[in-house]
């Protein structure tokens, strides 16, 4: 709790520089529907207020679906909710302790069966984010699934001053890749997506058409509204995402369609594991995309 809240100084200015670069056109456009799933333990306040902070200068332009597992809302986190000033919607279902993915279904459903619009986006409490984020979120197109990169590990470094300075030349990033000639899809670096005989992953879980992680894709509200049944059926702790784009794009879907934001790809707004952090962003030249 402490790690955050000395963090939080940067992140706050660091959200001020980017509001000054434009928030009236981004807050103005489409309505972020953020789905958090959290269940109770040492550190789930700390990771919601992590949550909170990030959102509370985007107004009304978002919407924070919370998705507990319990079999009712917690009042702890009901009045975290309420102090933040976030418009959020508080839901509950379980206990399962299954990883999240029971919680995320009943998120997504609510999205659905109620018809909201806007930019569905997973926000793990768990990640940082940096908050250029929601800006490029907002530039998905209607009926479009968009992905990005999500920085998933750093090397160790001697010191460590918060900003992973020394880290930024050892690290591993996952991401689309496309051909700078053409600009057409090519292929994902995601090594744990891999078919190789090397990949326990692969081999244990099987290959995955769209190897996207959880913060690393987006899509438009409305690709719900055509999914019958469970909208979220994943079982297991690892995965999932693969199989819940499948369902937006349809059988004759392809990675090809995916909407590429965040400069085709290349800069990381998203860094997985790292909410102790302050998250600086990695940026890359311009990049081609189709």
């Amino acid at each position: 709790m402490r790690t955050i809240d000395t963090i939080w100084p940067h992140l706050a200015a660091e959200q001020r520089l980017v509001a000054r670069e434009g928030p009236a056109t981004a807050r103005a456009g489409r309505r972020l529907l953020l789905v958090t799933t959290t269940f109770p333990h040492e550190l789930q306040r700390a990771k919601l207020m992590h949550c909170a902070r990030l959102l509370s200068t985007e107004g009304r332009g978002v919407l924070w679906l919370v998705a507990e597992d319990a079999a009712a809302p917690s009042p702890d986190v009901s009045q975290l909710l309420s102090e933040s000033g976030v418009p959020h919607v508080h839901l509950a279902f379980g206990p399962t302790r299954s990883g999240g993915n029971a919680q995320r279904n009943v998120a997504l459903k609510y999205i659905r069966d109620r018809r909201l619009s806007g930019v569905v986006y997973n926000m793990d409490d768990d990640n940082a984010y940096h908050p250029s984020l929601w800006s490029e979120l907002r530039l998905l197109g209607r009926r479009r699934v968009g992905i990005f990169a999500v920085r998933r590990s750093v090397w160790l470094a001697p010191a460590c001053d918060g900003y992973f300075r020394g880290r930024w030349t050892a690290m591993t990033i996952e991401r689309p890749v496309y051909n700078q000639s053409t600009g057409e899809f090519k292929h994902f670096s995601a090594g744990w997506c891999s078919g190789t005989k090397h990949n326990w992953q692969a081999r244990m879980y099987g290959a995955r058409k769209y190897c996207v992680d959880m913060g690393g894709f987006a899509f438009d509200a409305e690709l719900l509204w055509r999914v019958e049944g469970e909208v979220w059926s994943f079982s297991r702790k690892q995965g999932g995402e693969s199989e819940l784009v499948d369902k937006l794009l349809g059988p004759s879907g392809s990675p090809a369609q995916l909407q590429p934001l965040a400069n085709c790809g290349m800069d990381v707004l998203v860094f997985h594991n790292e909410y102790r952090h302050f998250p600086r962003p990695v940026r890359f030249p311009p990049a081609r995309c189709t």
